[in-house]
């Protein structure tokens, strides 16, 4: 297939309620076989491992809550797709597409919005969508603090870590220093010292 271009996207995974980890390991299938399904759609090879960058998980404090809360376990994927160029209108109905994908599976794990920062069963959201930039009342591409969160900056760094964020010309390691510099006390732990997920919990 010719006029083929380099798509790459993140989706920002987290859960700190009835078990965080048994509910990530069971998404990891869930997750892949949706964005199996969703790839076909844009008319390219059906997404598989082989296209799936998935971060250690990493332990992180909760940010900006009246409640006391659990700590979330949080992990990043990354997709690198081979896709037809494509209009702006088609990229951003293909992002919601996908965004929408998303959102089903936190409700299919029981996720509640009851509060802005609050507790959630698993947590979805996507990061970036090759260098869209677009606000509208259901989707904002990047995510506002995308550079500012360090459970997507510490994971994306282990698996990425010279990685440069296009729409930033920033390397995802150096936003990482930053943040952590500000706040130390936040600073995401590895779930284990070899950076793998386990087999099982």
């Amino acid at each position: 297939m010719s006029n083929l271009t380099t798509l790459t996207l993140g989706i920002a995974l987290g859960a700190n309620l009835n078990s965080p980890l048994d509910t990530l390991l069971g998404l990891r299938s869930l997750l892949t076989l949706e964005l199996s399904n969703w790839s076909s759609l844009i008319l390219v090879t059906r997404c598989n491992e082989g296209y799936l960058y998935w971060s250690p998980l990493f332990y992180t404090e909760p940010i900006k809550t009246s409640l006391t809360q659990p700590p979330y376990l949080n992990a990043i994927l990354v997709v690198i797709l081979s896709v037809p160029l494509t209009s702006l209108s088609i990229q951003l109905s293909q992002a919601q597409n996908l965004l929408n994908r998303l959102q089903k599976l936190e409700n299919l794990f029981g996720r509640l919005h009851l509060e802005h920062w609050g507790s959630r069963t698993l947590d979805l959201d996507l990061l970036w969508y090759g260098n869209l930039q677009f606000t509208s009342l259901t989707i904002i591409l990047p995510h506002p603090h995308l550079l500012e969160r360090g459970f997507v900056l510490s994971p994306l760094t282990a698996t990425f870590s010279n990685i440069v964020f296009p729409l930033k010309y920033q390397r995802f390691d150096e936003s990482l220093k930053e943040i952590t510099s500000i706040d130390f006390g936040k600073t995401p732990k590895a779930l284990n010292t070899a950076l793998t997920w386990p087999d099982t919990v």
